[in-house]
């Protein structure tokens, strides 16, 4: 399932009860690179909704033998499932699998970390890929989901940073991180940031992020074409 959207969720419970109405014994495996509502992992103030939980109870409904997704945003998600049944493919397998990491040797180029989540898992490409990590920390207001300002040490050492995290949607995150790695340069040398995700939602487009980005790239990347 690409999920792009709740309607793709409704879809696919249709699709099962359709191929269970034919064959009630059949067993099915449920591919979805990323998880609906994988962000909304805990319920940050009182009133909202564990939207997770609710992503999850729907596709437990399901009975799946086996439920594959990529790189999910944190480890909360496979304690909501059964031993043996969720498959999260890890970030540094795709990111190895679907990139050549090799043009950045040919500059002084770190990997960079957004948040403390994202170091947990950028560690294990970074020793794949020899490249050293920055990370970086950003302070988010919880009821609007703003981000209220990033800080990072001084990158002036290196020419090309490049960003590494699970989701990218509309990019506020990683502009407010540009702007901290500007910010953080005690020189005059010209440098560049590529942005890298597993998932690209680009709910506000690319446009905007051209103009801070070298590249950006993606390995699911959700944007609808109309």
């Amino acid at each position: 399932v690409n999920y792009e959207g709740n309607n793709d969720l409704i879809d696919m419970l249709l699709l099962v009860n359709a191929i269970r109405n034919i064959n009630s014994s059949v067993r099915i495996r449920l591919c979805i690179p990323y998880f609906p509502y994988s962000r909304q992992d805990r319920v940050a103030s009182p009133g909202d909704a564990f939207a997770l939980q609710i992503a999850v109870e729907m596709i437990k409904s399901c009975n799946f033998w086996e439920v594959e997704t990529w790189d999910a945003h944190s480890d909360v998600l496979g304690g909501m499932f059964p031993p043996g049944i969720l498959n999260n493919i890890p970030q540094h397998t795709l990111l190895l699998k679907s990139f050549d990491f090799s043009m950045y040797h040919e500059t002084k180029t770190a990997l960079v970390s957004p948040d403390a989540g994202a170091s947990k898992k950028i560690y294990k490409l970074a020793a794949a890929i020899s490249l050293p990590v920055i990370e970086a920390s950003k302070l988010r207001d919880t009821f609007t989901g703003n981000i209220r300002g990033c800080s990072i040490a001084d990158t002036s050492k290196y020419s090309t940073l490049v960003i590494i995290d699970d989701i990218c949607d509309g990019g506020a995150t990683f502009i407010s991180l540009y702007n901290a790695i500007k910010d953080s340069r005690n020189t005059t040398q010209p440098f560049s940031v590529d942005l890298i995700t597993t998932h690209g939602i680009y709910s506000k487009g690319k446009e905007l992020l051209y103009t801070y980005f070298n590249a950006i790239n993606c390995i699911n990347d959700m944007q609808r074409t109309n």
